[in-house]
């Protein structure tokens, strides 16, 4: 079987993390804070195709969703991500 092997890091007041392009990543809060995402340019041309796509109607179909169905809908796409990394990785259960 497959296994994804994932990293934990802390991050300090001042200090940055840079995930490459493709990573997927999740963070958690211990404390109140605050993120400031930047995202350069895609370097390939799919992956720009991508970016488009979910800048132009993405967005704002699951900003929808959000106002509409609340963490139903967030559940629903944790649930789906999960699904879909079982079947790239062949994982099955």
């Amino acid at each position: 079987t497959n296994i994804a092997l994932g990293y934990v890091c802390e991050l300090n007041h001042g200090e940055m993390l840079y995930m490459p392009e493709g990573y997927w990543h999740f963070m958690h809060y211990l404390t109140p804070g605050f993120s400031i995402s930047l995202r350069s340019y895609p370097r390939k041309l799919k992956n720009l195709g991508k970016a488009l796509y979910n800048l132009g109607f993405m967005r704002y179909y699951d900003n929808y969703m959000r106002r509409k169905k609340g963490q139903d809908w967030i559940d629903y796409k944790n649930d789906q991500a999960i699904i879909r990394t079982h079947k790239k990785l062949g994982i099955k259960g």
